[in-house]
């Protein structure tokens, strides 16, 4: 488990840190043709997939190498901050 240092801005994890928590388990599951599951970035985009803050660019990719755009940070900042507990 990956897990950021919680006095970091940005920061998350299981255990409820500062004031917040995230969900134990992920709600959905998916696998992509584009994440490999060695990558270091695998598992942060199965958890956010799986509480629902990001969203992939098909059914079998994800494209983690495609930049964001404003609108799609937007909707990911706003699903985060609505399933912190």
């Amino acid at each position: 488990m990956i897990r950021a240092n919680p006095r970091v801005i940005g920061g998350y994890g299981h255990k409820k840190h500062s004031g917040y928590c995230l969900p134990d388990r992920p709600r959905r599951t998916a696998a992509w043709m584009d994440v490999a599951i060695g990558a270091y970035y695998a598992e942060p985009v199965q958890l956010a997939y799986g509480w629902g803050v990001a969203d992939g660019t098909s059914d079998t990719t994800f494209s983690p190498d495609q930049p964001a755009t404003r609108g799609e940070y937007i909707k990911m900042l706003y699903r985060a901050l609505s399933i912190v507990q």
